[in-house]
């Protein structure tokens, strides 16, 4: 039996990073310190400038360590391997997860390759069955939870999909993921936030992280007690927006 009081204190800072292309996740993710960045969405260009100068890694689960490309099916596998390097090195104080929709295409061919060893009968087709699922979703928890065991700070960025709500006919944000895991996903972080590029006219725009829920989000939420909301980061560096959020994440 464990006492309450020291619940909270282990529990990791685990962020899902929402937003459309160019509204800037990318700042946001690399304002974190000594980064380690799984590369799934090959977009690393724009880190190399915004991050220059800081510590930071990196590794590409497309290829192997021969600087060979990896097979569809061989991938979730490839990038496990690199994240449970990431996760004990101790140079490394932040893991990050760019990004969580490609990583799951990854996991989606992993399981797909599976059926056909294991099942040669399958009518499966080359596509997940609905039995598939499950299998998804406890692998994509189980990284989750173990990355959050890690004593690393963890972010997961993501983009999301457009959903108009059936009852209602108004217009909301989801995960850019399969099935039920864009509704319930958000659950297995301890933040979720998003961010978003509104047209200020004059061909500039602002900058925000919203952090709470709304009518367009409906899964935000935040364990910190930041200032403001939303953020205001526009015409902010990575170095500025960390002294923003960073004494928060690592009260």
């Amino acid at each position: 039996m464990k006492s309450g009081n020291t619940y909270a204190s282990k529990q990791s800072f685990a962020l899902l990073l929402v937003g459309e292309p160019k509204s800037g996740k990318t700042n946001v993710a690399y304002a974190f310190p000594d980064l380690w960045i799984l590369d799934c969405d090959r977009n690393l260009k724009r880190a190399a400038t915004v991050v220059k100068d800081k510590v930071w890694f990196y590794d590409d689960p497309y290829i192997d360590d021969k600087g060979l490309e990896i097979p569809d099916h061989a991938r979730w596998n490839n990038a496990m391997a690199q994240v449970k390097i990431a996760a004990k090195a101790p140079e490394v104080k932040t893991i990050v997860i760019d990004g969580l929709g490609a990583l799951a295409d990854m996991l989606i061919a992993h399981i797909i390759e599976e059926v056909r060893r294991n099942e040669p009968n399958s009518k499966a087709d080359g596509k997940l069955r609905i039995q598939d699922y499950q299998p998804l979703a406890l692998l994509l928890t189980k990284l989750i939870m173990g990355l959050r065991n890690s004593g690393k700070l963890i972010v997961f960025t993501s983009h999301q999909k457009v959903d108009k709500d059936e009852h209602t006919g108004k217009t909301r944000y989801e995960l850019n993921m399969p099935g039920k895991l864009a509704n319930s996903f958000g659950g297995l972080f301890s933040d979720v936030w998003a961010t978003t590029a509104e047209n200020a006219g004059l061909g500039k725009y602002k900058y925000l992280i919203h952090t709470r829920p709304s009518g367009l989000h409906m899964t935000l939420g935040t364990s910190l007690a930041l200032p403001g909301e939303p953020i205001d980061v526009t015409d902010k560096s990575p170095s500025d927006i960390w002294k923003i959020i960073g004494p928060k994440v690592l009260t």
